[in-house]
């Protein structure tokens, strides 16, 4: 999970959608196919009462009273994907306290149009064999999820692993289920992936996505699997979701130890004494090393380090202690302030400083910059030249004729 900031950076806080368990962000890492279980039966299945509602628990799972698309027994793309993306958009926000789909598109309605996308374009590409109905099955299986297990790709339904398909270790794809290896390996600023064979523990790795389920990118950059809450971890052991490793001062290594996801949890930013505030919850380590909420600032806005508005009636002049989280503006001459976190897919810019402003995503077709902005809007990918240290490109969607060998 990333830490919090205090300093403008360029890395999306919270839960990235690359790292997330069933996602059609990037490459598609789930490509459902008809001859995976957990569905319907030859028969069609049960009859779907139409339209989506989905009644979400506390822990992220899902009631039993969710309506399937009229046409449950032999779906549309369209249909299928729209019950796919309200389950996804849904989970998120449900393991978040609401605020995943705020963060990073905007809006649950944000959220299904460009998940949707993804979705369509999943199902559109060649040699993939992914069908409508396994995308409703799919969506089932991650209804039943854990948050943790979603997050973590973890207990991944078997309707949402993908099958495989024709293309040799080499090939250009765009989607897992295009290769023999059931793998496509998506690079930085690269158009397609590549198909490669399927990652295993101590493959190398830029991020999370480029390792098997269940595993994460260490400090190490080496594929390691997540340790779950109260497990050792340390450079090459990662925590797993909401998780960080607390590591006392002088300690060989850690613990896994759940972030803060309420106000007023004990947090320290150096990671000795406490975790850190989950920022998916919109929370940072502030005052007294207490989690604390955030502000939500639009494309435009301040973000880092603001002044806290006149209306907002927080007592900011808490010192923060000597292990680390927001001091709220005591130095002399300092107004108090607090932390104000881009949403709707924006980036704080400039990178490396104290206080910036918001940048809203470019539109599809438009120009990005992956160092200095603006970001693209998932499932848009920033795709340009970077081998010789360049970070413009252009924001770009794939297409069912964009990867073909």
């Amino acid at each position: 999970m990333e830490k919090p900031i205090f300093k403008v950076t360029r890395s999306a806080w919270g839960l990235g959608l690359a790292t997330v368990g069933i996602t059609w962000s990037t490459f598609i890492a789930c490509s459902s196919s008809d001859s995976n279980t957990n569905g319907f039966d030859n028969e069609g299945g049960p009859p779907g009462e139409g339209g989506i509602v989905i009644v979400v628990q506390k822990d992220g799972s899902f009631d039993d009273a969710m309506a399937l698309p009229p046409d449950a027994g032999n779906p549309t793309p369209d249909s299928a994907c729209d019950f796919y993306v309200a389950t996804v958009c849904a989970k998120y926000d449900t393991c978040t306290n609401g605020k995943y789909t705020t963060i990073h598109y905007g809006s649950q309605t944000i959220c299904r149009q460009r998940e949707k996308i993804a979705c369509l374009a999943n199902l559109d590409q060649p040699d993939n064999p992914a069908t409508p109905k396994g995308s409703v099955r799919c969506a089932q299986g991650i209804a039943t999820q854990s948050c943790a297990d979603f997050f973590d790709r973890r207990n991944t339904p078997s309707a949402c692993t993908p099958s495989s398909g024709p293309r040799d270790d080499g090939a250009p794809c765009a989607a897992n289920g295009q290769c023999q290896s059931a793998f496509c390996h998506a690079r930085t600023g690269a158009t397609c992936g590549v198909c490669e064979e399927q990652p295993v523990a101590g493959s190398p790795c830029d991020s999370s996505s480029d390792c098997p389920r269940t595993y994460g990118c260490s400090d190490a950059n080496i594929c390691e699997p997540y340790v779950l809450e109260g497990g050792a971890c340390g450079s090459t052991a990662p925590c797993g979701f909401a998780l960080d490793c607390v590591i006392p001062k002088n300690a060989p290594a850690g613990t896994c130890v759940a972030q803060g996801i309420a106000p007023g949890a004990a947090c320290d930013v150096k990671l000795q004494k406490a975790p850190l505030c989950e920022p998916s919850y919109l929370l940072y380590c502030g005052p007294g090393n207490l989690c604390t909420p955030a502000l939500g600032a639009s494309p435009g806005d301040m973000c880092g380090h603001v002044p806290i508005p006149s209306d907002a009636g927080a007592d900011a002049s808490d010192d923060a202690g000597d292990d680390g989280g927001d001091d709220g503006g005591t130095d002399a001459g300092t107004p108090p302030h607090t932390i104000a976190k881009c949403i709707a897919g924006g980036e704080c810019d400039p990178p490396g400083s104290v206080t910036g402003s918001c940048t809203a995503p470019a539109t599809d077709g438009a120009m990005c910059d992956t160092a200095n902005g603006p970001p693209c809007l998932k499932p848009a990918r920033c795709v340009g030249d970077f081998s010789d240290g360049g970070t413009v490109g252009t924001c770009k969607i794939l297409s069912a004729t964009t990867c073909n060998p």
